[in-house]
């Protein structure tokens, strides 16, 4: 069977195999340039209608598991599916979200299902808008909590998600796979753009970095329209204090962060550095590897 690919609803697109009828088999889906399965763990008839709406099939009839279709090949994009039976294709699933290490399916430690593995939600900055997104997604109603400080047990395998800031009205996490934050301003709408991916905390080049690039985040960030998109900057951090601003200066140049020497170092430099970060006046301007000695990455 050729897979539909035709209409936002129609993605991603969705094929049933080792059966003679179209509209009956195993639930397979292209994703990331591969056909896989959706394991049938908690399968049932809302997980079943959903696939027989986004295929045109009707309503779904049963919804057979135990690899009734026989064993399925090659990643699992899909597990733990908890549709509601509403919904117009398994687009929303394909970052699956699942509740650990907990009596009740509304609470526990939120991991998501991406690239064929289970990873954790780091709970830095998790909130009660972050919860209620959570809750949104697995059709748990309104959040009551957002316990922190791994309440629920430590997670294993890949950080997908860090440092959520949701607005709490958005339908999943899905959009925030490639988590977008910005850091060095004291305006939550402002800063230097970095996007998290693979676990790890990246930067965007500015290069040829232009308003509508900042209208992108903007609007993936809930901050409204971009107002200016600053580029050509040189990258500066303050390291090795509990004080975002205070530290040792470092300056991202040529691919590396590296040392600014406190050789002659004064408050008019210290001044520069607050300034250019957003932190006020210049109070200290200590010398002699203070905040200790630096080093190139």
């Amino acid at each position: 069977m050729v897979p539909q690919t035709s209409g936002a609803a129609l993605s991603p697109p969705v094929r049933l195999v080792n059966s003679d009828s179209s509209c009956s088999g195993r639930v397979e889906i292209f994703h990331n340039g591969n056909w896989g399965t959706v394991c049938d763990d908690d399968w049932d008839g809302n997980d079943a209608q959903v696939v027989c709406q986004q295929l045109g099939c009707g309503r779904a009839l049963s919804a057979p598991v135990n690899a009734h279709f026989g064993q399925g090949s090659g990643p699992i994009w899909l597990d733990d599916v908890q549709c509601l039976g509403t919904e117009s294709s398994l687009k929303d699933y394909v970052t699956t979200v699942r509740l650990v290490n907990s009596d009740s399916s509304c609470s526990g430690r939120v991991e998501i299902f991406h690239n064929g593995n289970w990873g954790t939600v780091c709970d830095d900055v998790w909130d009660l808008n972050d919860a209620q997104v959570v809750c949104q997604q697995l059709g748990c109603g309104r959040a009551l909590s957002a316990p922190r400080r791994a309440h629920f047990g430590q997670g294993s395998g890949p950080i997908w998600l860090d440092d959520l800031r949701c607005l709490g009205t958005e339908s999943s996490l899905r959009d925030y796979m490639s988590a977008v934050r910005l850091v060095n301003s004291n305006g939550s709408c402002s800063g230097r753009v970095e996007i998290f991916h693979n676990g790890n905390w990246g930067t965007v080049c500015d290069d040829v970095w232009d308003v509508n690039d900042a209208q992108v985040v903007c609007q993936q960030l809930g901050c409204g329209r971009a107002l200016s998109a600053p580029g050509n900057v040189t990258t500066v951090r303050l390291v090795n204090s509990k004080r975002s601003c205070s530290g040792r200066v470092e300056i991202f140049h040529n691919g590396n962060w590296g040392t600014v020497c406190d050789d002659v170092w004064d408050l008019n430099d210290a001044q520069v550095v607050c300034h250019q970060l957003g932190c006020g006046w210049a109070l200290l301007a200590p010398r002699l590897a203070h905040f200790g000695q630096g080093r190139e990455d």
